[in-house]
């Protein structure tokens, strides 16, 4: 039941307006909830919501002071602060990937997942990973997103 409900505060309206899809998330980071909910759920979810992005927050500082492998994969950050935005949302996508899956290895997403779960979230991990690089290749060629 928790679940239901976390899905359908947290589900995005789909093109026709009337249905509700639920967002495309690595496991543990949400979307902000916006769908029906009771008034004591929206500041329980999005607290949650919070500590979650925080964690990856925390994650991926630890990993650009340490000069991780696994980071250094992506390019570096780029120096326009609004690319540095939209770096930082898909190196946060990786660091989550890593940290709810216990990747310690260098490469960004370590070995291929086994799991039904995990291999869906693979694929958003890489797409944020392929992401993270064309922001730095255009921070690089000077070229706008």
């Amino acid at each position: 039941m928790l679940h239901y409900l976390v899905a359908r505060a947290t589900a995005r309206l789909a093109g026709s307006g009337r249905t509700r899809k639920a967002p495309q998330l690595i496991t543990g980071l949400m979307a902000s909830a916006d769908g029906p909910m009771t008034d004591d759920m929206r500041p329980a979810l999005d607290e949650r919501r919070e500590l979650v992005e925080a964690r990856a927050d925390a994650t991926l500082d630890a990993a650009t002071a340490d000069n991780e492998s696994w980071i250094m994969a992506l390019g570096s950050a780029p120096r326009d602060p609004r690319k540095v935005a939209t770096w930082r949302r898909h190196a946060r996508t990786v660091a989550a990937y890593r940290d709810c899956y216990g990747i310690t290895e260098d490469s960004p997403l370590g070995p291929m997942p086994e799991s039904t779960v995990q291999k869906i979230d693979h694929v958003r991990a890489r797409v944020a990973v392929e992401q993270g690089q064309a922001v730095t290749s255009l921070s690089a060629s000077g070229s706008a997103p």
